[in-house]
């Protein structure tokens, strides 16, 4: 077995000493893998004032520009989002909206309920809302799947890590595994990774030194605000990323049907080993602003209650505090509504 580790650590050594690739700097490599079928994100959503715009050019000055700018008087909405992971090669959602901070039952504005949340997105023809939930997959699921299908579809000259794998190296690998599950039976055979031709033991070298992906030309290292930073050009849609970490700093859209921008602030710690932006600036393509501020990130090992049982039972407490609040002057009250969210 110690040829498989050589094998895998000159993989691991190619990949890393190059450039990342698109699909790869949205998969949040930063982030510890779930360590629960059960995350449970909650944020505040509020509306900002409109300000003129600023000479902005880097994602620093970008950030504490808008984070600056104060709320509007309406009320701010909050959320709580359940992100189950039992059901293997899809995450189910439910999102609650609350009133205030509480998040109390009877403060329930509205429960929504995404059996795979991936293809509830595939098919909405909303970028915003494609963008915001590609996002929270990103960040809270460290998966790039949903942002991968954005890009296929808003932005231009994106190649997926499938299409950029330099095929000789793959071709070895599949060789190599062969040659592991063979080798129980016959010791005789000769690895395909130590060949004993000197011109195919060559050609194997140079297919080892290889990196794993083919460099597609979108992604460049960049020097902004005298700091390292990872650039994504897809023409229409742009991305930063924080040169060591991989973070996600700052997206753009543009399109003749408006411009679509998220910013994101310092990387914070809400359960000891699992990160989110301390806040997110989201501005629309109608140019609204809005902060998004995430309150609580919980990771839960639970199968006492299941995820259909947990959506119907918040169904019916939504229900029975819209009752409550019939007769009552809340009963009128306009609660905001999110253009990127459900």
């Amino acid at each position: 077995m110690k040829t498989l580790t050589v094998f895998f650590t000159f993989l691991l050594c190619a990949q890393t000493m190059a450039t990342p690739t698109a699909e790869g700097l949205f998969r949040n490599v930063s982030n510890k893998e779930p360590t629960g079928n059960l995350i449970v994100v909650t944020a505040m959503v509020e509306e900002m004032e409109e300000s003129a715009p600023a000479a902005e050019s880097t994602p620093n000055t970008a950030s504490l520009n808008e984070a600056l700018m104060p709320p509007t008087k309406k009320k701010p909405i909050y959320y709580k989002w359940l992100l189950s992971l039992e059901r293997e090669g899809s995450v189910d959602m439910i999102q609650v909206s609350y009133r205030n901070s509480q998040l109390k039952e009877e403060q329930i504005v509205q429960t929504k309920y995404f059996p795979d949340i991936a293809k509830v997105v595939s098919n909405d023809n909303s970028l915003e809302r494609s963008m915001y939930y590609s996002l929270m997959n990103m960040l809270v699921v460290n998966e790039s799947k949903m942002f991968k299908a954005l890009l296929v579809k808003y932005a231009q000259g994106f190649q997926s890590n499938k299409e950029l794998m330099t095929k000789e190296k793959v071709a070895l690998y599949r060789k190599y595994k062969e040659y592991l599950e063979k080798r129980q039976e016959d010791e005789t055979l000769i690895s395909p990774l130590e060949p004993t031709d000197p011109d195919q033991l060559s050609a194997v070298k140079e297919i080892m030194a290889a990196p794993m992906y083919k460099d597609a030309g979108n992604v460049e290292l960049v020097r902004i605000d005298n700091e390292l930073a990872w650039k994504v050009d897809l023409k229409s849609l742009n991305a930063i990323f924080s040169n060591e970490d991989h973070r996600l700093r700052k997206i753009e859209y543009q399109s003749p049907l408006g411009d679509l921008r998220v910013i994101t602030d310092e990387y914070v710690l809400f359960n000891g080993a699992h990160e989110l932006p301390k806040t997110m600036i989201f501005k629309d393509m109608s140019n609204k602003s809005w902060r998004v501020r995430f309150l609580g990130l919980s990771h839960l090992n639970t199968h006492s209650t299941p995820f259909t049982k947990r959506a119907q039972d918040y169904t019916d407490a939504a229900k029975k505090a819209r009752e409550m609040r019939k007769s009552s002057a809340q009963g009128q009250e306009d609660y905001l509504n999110p253009p990127f969210i459900f």
